[in-house]
């Protein structure tokens, strides 16, 4: 038989039980009181009589009796016939008792009383009364005594059924109580179950979204938001960090899911003013730290651990998408690394080949200079000098398609840049990172650091410059890239067709969509300004 089933034919038994021992109760507490109200009428009786006796053996010195003395007398008769002492004799049996001693006292005491010399004479009449009266006493006193026994074993049995109701209702209770926490136990399984379901399906929606495709501002603010609507926390954000740098970061809110822009989102969104304990929860793993999710608790509110499970859980998610954004991103990476090192290959076998061919033709052509004539050795002459600058623009497009990014991430590639050219310049090549956050897609990465070493490329052959900075800002999504060198400046007869890196550098800011700009500050150096909107990683653009 099941506890359940137990303590439920046990609570059926108990509560007519229970009723029982209280009607009883209630009628031995009635029984009681009848008997309380016999004892006080018994014990009216037998105050009544002793009066009477002490009354008349006070009269025995006062004989003869006189005038003043036959006051004592009008009380004793009063109190012998009163109706009080008449109810007393009724109520316990004792009328015709009662009757004989006021008849004693009538024919034989009060004559003797009132015709006595002395108080010899009225003795035997005295003393007769006075048995009555201490019969009648002791009958009193008899029904009193047993009153009060009967009232005792009531009482006691009313102990006895007290005890067991107290002992009844404790066993009650607790049946009750062990009943309640059963079903409290399985009210809180069945809301624990269907809460651990609900939590499975906000994961599985949550993993759904976060390995989807779009934007990031398109699927972090909806894990935002379905997580605040099954937790208490409110300003919700997610700050993604770039490359395990807290300086550096792109802010996500959940207020920002209706923008379509990715970058304004976190802006142009005011959160509300901070109301509650702010909270924390680290993205990271064992290789990297992606961010950490950020929100606030209400005050008088406390987080239960299905909450810090569910938060925790979704932190977890979080992280695995970014390990999987960041893996993508490094593959990405990878294979551009990869096809661009095939192209040099490729030129490296066919084009500088030829071009070497071809340097080392010429060169017989001016060997045989004095079979030629005056314009035929300057065509000579120029062709081998074409050939030369072709040459070396060749290698220094090979040296290009041959640059290795071992970190994805376009601060990382210029941080190497810098480290690379101040080596080669002898001075140090200052980076200034203001504000950028982690949004910029590997493609436009590539391109911006083709054009950077080409710009420095430039300031190690001609510039004769002391110093050089980089200095990159976003302002609203729009990054801008400036290389600055304190060097000797542009040539006035050249012009940017003439070159052939700046025309490679303008060609890849075209491909990002970006202005181009070379030209001298009036503090003298040169000065090159890229300006151009960054690109999420999963945009359609940053897939070229």
């Amino acid at each position: 038989m099941s506890v359940s089933r137990l303590s439920t034919k046990l609570r059926h038994f108990m509560v007519p039980l229970i009723m029982s021992l209280a009607v009883l109760g209630a009628a031995g507490m009635a029984i009681c009181l009848w008997l309380s109200q016999e004892i006080a009428t018994s014990k009216a009786g037998i105050k009544t009589t002793e009066m009477i006796n002490t009354n008349t053996l006070k009269l025995l010195p006062l004989i003869p009796l006189t005038e003043s003395n036959s006051r004592k007398l009008t009380e004793i008769q009063s109190t012998l016939f009163s109706s009080g002492l008449n109810a007393v004799a009724h109520h316990d049996n004792q009328k015709q008792q009662l009757e004989a001693l006021q008849e004693s006292w009538r024919t034989s005491l009060l004559p003797a009383l009132l015709s006595a010399a002395s108080p010899h004479a009225i003795a035997p009449q005295l003393e007769a009364f006075i048995e009555q009266v201490t019969a009648l006493n002791r009958v009193f006193d008899i029904h009193a005594a047993k009153h009060i026994k009967q009232a005792i074993i009531i009482q006691k049995c009313l102990a006895v059924m007290l005890a067991l109701l107290v002992v009844l209702i404790i066993m009650q209770w607790r049946i009750s109580r062990r009943a309640n926490i059963k079903r409290q136990q399985k009210r809180s399984v069945t809301k624990k179950h269907t809460s651990i379901i609900k939590n499975a399906a906000l994961l599985q929606r949550i993993n759904e979204v976060l390995y989807g495709e779009g934007p990031v501002c398109q699927r972090i603010p909806y894990v935002l938001s379905e997580l605040q609507s099954f937790t208490p926390l409110q300003n919700l954000q997610l700050r993604v960090y770039e490359h395990d740098e807290n300086q550096h970061y792109c802010e996500v809110s959940y207020t920002a899911q209706q923008e379509t822009d990715c970058f304004n989102c976190p802006r142009e969104i005011n959160p509300e003013p901070v109301t509650g304990t702010p909270l924390c929860w680290r993205l990271h793993n064992r290789q990297h730290f992606y961010g950490v999710l950020l929100g606030e608790l209400p005050s008088e509110i406390e987080l239960t651990n299905e909450h810090v499970q569910l938060i925790e859980s979704c932190a977890a998610s979080i992280t695995a998408a970014l390990a999987v954004e960041q893996q993508q991103a490094q593959q990405q990476q990878f294979l551009l690394m990869q096809e661009q090192s095939d192209l040099a290959k490729n030129l490296h076998d066919s084009l500088a080949q030829s071009l070497s061919s071809m340097k080392m033709q010429v060169g017989v052509l001016q060997m045989q200079g004095n079979t030629l004539d005056n314009d035929a050795q300057t065509l000579v002459g120029q062709l081998r000098h074409e050939l030369n600058s072709s040459w070396v623009q060749m290698r220094q497009l090979l040296s290009t398609f041959r640059l290795n990014l071992n970190e994805p991430g376009l601060k990382t590639a210029l941080e190497d840049c810098c480290e690379d050219f101040s080596q080669r310049l002898g001075f140090t090549v200052a980076l200034n990172w203001r504000g950028v956050s982690g949004h910029i897609s590997e493609h436009q990465i590539l391109h911006l650091v083709h054009i950077v070493r080409e710009g420095l490329s430039n300031v190690v052959r001609h510039a004769n410059a002391t110093a050089a900075s980089i200095t990159v800002e976003e302002n609203n999504g729009w990054v801008q890239l400036t290389l600055f060198d304190n060097g000797s400046g542009i040539p006035e007869s050249m012009s940017d067709n003439s070159h052939y890196g700046i025309l490679i550098m303008r060609d890849r800011a075209q491909s990002l969509n970006a202005t181009f700009s070379l030209q001298s500050p009036s503090s003298g150096g040169t000065e090159i300004t890229i300006h151009f909107r960054a690109n999420n990683r999963h945009s359609p653009d940053s897939s070229e």
